[in-house]
């Protein structure tokens, strides 16, 4: 058997249970049974910078998140990003958004570098080093609830397609719907990358609910849940952002991990800045991983929202 020795990457395998990870959402998984892990991976900076607390308070383009902030964008919408976790991983995404219609269609692609890592066989012996890549598409279409259900707030779905370097492809299917509760208020809920399971392999699901509260004319707060269909482990992420509609926003945000994780108090922390001009925005993150490292995100974009 030969063993992959990832630092940050798609998967760490190697027994009867290991850590399938991705940078921003490291979670345990029994790494033989579990593929599609490049799914979980944030597409944009202004996620990352809010800890991943994105299931109410995403309006953009990003087809990756939940597929409801897809039906508040009112203009077409284009953005790209690059994330570079320590000297092995880096990931590449784009994306584009375009009213039509009733809704809003969105279109996504992300590309991961896992490095050259060490190839060992069962006996310990390494072995030529060898790339390995994974990546991701999307697509997905929001729209605001239709007034026969009574209920004000928008509804989406995205498609998701995943090819891995190692583990071969899996399709996955996301809904979710974002509710105003008042002027201040919007709660989120998600049920996300469900799919067939294949060959024993499973699809990294989880079920998610959120809300986001303008605490203040500048600030909002926002918070997540998530539940792993698979992992079954839960994650509470909380974000701030200041600024929101101005021409500067600042963000900070926590992700709160299970322990048995191993990777320290600070991971899940993150930080970010975001500025925007005539119409472009620029964002930048930085999350740490605790004891793994940390890394860095930058995306720039235009219209979409």
């Amino acid at each position: 058997m030969i063993t992959v020795a990832l630092l940050i990457g798609g998967m760490l395998a190697g027994g009867a249970n290991g850590r399938a990870a991705t940078p921003g959402e490291v979670t345990v998984f029994e790494a033989a049974a579990v593929r599609g892990n490049a799914l979980l991976a944030p597409m944009d900076a202004r996620r990352t910078g809010l800890g991943e607390a994105f299931v109410a308070a995403g309006d953009d383009g990003s087809a990756a998140g939940n597929p409801a902030g897809l039906g508040q964008v009112t203009r077409p919408g284009v953005f790209g990003s690059y994330h570079r976790a320590g000297s092995a991983y880096n990931a590449t995404h784009a994306g584009v958004a375009v009213p039509l219609g009733p809704g809003t269609l969105a279109a996504g692609f992300s590309y991961f570098d896992l490095g050259r890592p060490d190839l060992r066989d069962a006996d310990g012996w390494g072995l030529s080093p060898q790339s390995f890549y994974d990546y991701a598409l999307f697509l997905g279409w929001g729209m605001a609830n239709p007034g026969w259900t009574g209920i004000p707030g928008w509804m989406g779905v995205s498609v998701e397609a995943v090819q891995e370097g190692v583990g071969g492809a899996a399709e996955a299917v996301t809904f979710g719907e974002v509710v105003p509760l008042g002027d201040k208020l919007k709660a989120g809920v998600m049920v996300e990358h469900l799919g067939v399971k294949l060959d024993g392999y499973a699809l990294p699901s989880a079920g998610r609910i959120g809300a986001v509260y303008q605490v203040a004319p500048t600030l909002d707060g926002a918070v997540d849940v998530r539940y792993g269909f698979t992992d079954r482990q839960t994650d509470l992420a909380v974000g701030f952002e200041a600024f929101r509609d101005r021409a500067l926003q600042l963000r900070a945000g926590y992700r709160v991990q299970s322990p048995s994780l191993g990777a320290g108090s600070m991971a899940g922390l993150s930080f970010g800045v975001g500025a925007r001009w005539k119409g472009f925005h620029l964002d930048y993150a930085f999350q740490s991983y605790g004891d793994i490292g940390s890394g860095q995100f930058v995306t720039l974009g235009w219209g979409g929202r």
